[in-house]
C-alpha cells in the first residue's frame, strides 16, 4: 500500500514538473508572461501591477486595453528606478516600461521610441512653415548630413508637435519646421525644458546619431540636452 502511495506522489510530482517545462518551452527566448493584478490609467500611458513567477512588479506602456486577472506577454522591458509619474503624482521604486504588450505569446510587431512617444505610431506631417534664422539648421539639413553634425552643437527653429514630460528623467519633444529629407520630417529632441504643443521655439543641443537606449528603443538621429534660446 505504501509503495502504491509513493508511486502516486512521484507520478504527481513528475507530471507537475513536466507541465512547468512545457509552459516554459512554449515561450520564445526573452518573452515574459505576466498576470495583471492592478491597473492605474494615465492620460497617455497605463500603469499596472502584475505577477511574474510569483513576484509582483509595476509596469507601464502606451495606453491600451488590458484587464485585471488576464495574462499578457512582452519582451525587452526597460527598467527604471525611482521613476516619478507627474500625472499620477506617484514615485515607483522600480517600474518596467514596455514597448509592446500582447495577449498572445507571439510577439512580432516592434515599436521604436518614436512610436511609443507619439501615441499614434508614425508621426504625421503638420502644416508648418518656419522662417529660417541665421545660424540655425533646418530639419531637412540635419537629416541629410547627420554624420557631419554628429557630436556637435546645433541650433534649430521649429514648432512643437508632441511634448512628453518625465520619461527617463527628461522631457521628449517632437519638432517640425516644414522641411523634410527622404520622407523624414519629424525630429525628436530631449532636455529639461518646458514648452507646449504648438509653440515655435529655438533650441540648441548636441546631435547624437544611431542612438540605442535599449529595449528596442533606437534613433537614427536625436538632439540631446537641448536648451531654449532667443532668436
Amino acid at each position: 500500500m505504501r509503495a502504491i502511495f509513493f508511486s502516486i506522489v512521484i507520478l504527481f510530482i513528475t507530471q507537475s514538473c513536466f507541465n512547468q517545462l512545457v509552459d516554459v518551452e512554449e515561450l520564445a527566448e526573452g518573452v515574459h508572461k505576466i498576470q495583471v493584478t492592478e491597473i492605474i490609467d494615465g492620460n497617455q500611458y497605463i500603469y499596472f501591477k502584475a505577477l511574474e513567477n510569483g513576484e509582483e512588479s509595476w509596469y507601464s506602456t502606451l495606453k491600451t486595453q488590458i484587464e485585471v486577472g488576464e495574462t499578457y506577454y512582452f519582451e525587452n522591458p526597460l527598467e527604471m528606478t525611482n521613476f516619478t509619474s507627474k500625472e499620477l503624482n506617484k514615485t515607483f521604486e522600480i517600474i518596467y516600461f514596455l514597448n509592446q504588450i500582447s495577449s498572445s505569446p507571439d510577439l512580432e510587431v516592434k515599436m521604436d521610441i518614436n512610436q511609443a512617444h507619439s501615441g499614434m505610431g508614425k508621426e504625421q506631417p503638420y502644416d508648418v512653415k518656419i522662417e529660417p534664422i541665421e545660424g540655425a539648421l533646418t530639419i531637412a539639413e540635419l537629416f541629410a548630413e547627420k554624420e557631419k553634425f554628429a557630436g556637435k552643437m546645433v541650433k534649430i527653429k521649429a514648432q512643437v508637435t508632441k511634448y512628453n514630460q518625465g520619461i527617463m528623467k527628461t522631457n521628449w519633444i517632437h519638432l517640425q519646421d516644414g522641411t523634410q529629407h527622404n520622407g523624414k520630417f519629424d525630429l525628436t529632441v530631449t532636455g529639461n525644458i518646458l514648452t507646449n504643443v504648438g509653440d515655435v521655439i529655438v533650441v540648441e543641443g548636441v546631435v547624437a546619431i544611431n542612438k540605442d537606449f535599449g529595449a528596442g528603443y533606437s534613433y537614427d538621429i536625436i538632439v540631446e540636452d537641448v536648451k531654449i534660446i532667443k532668436e
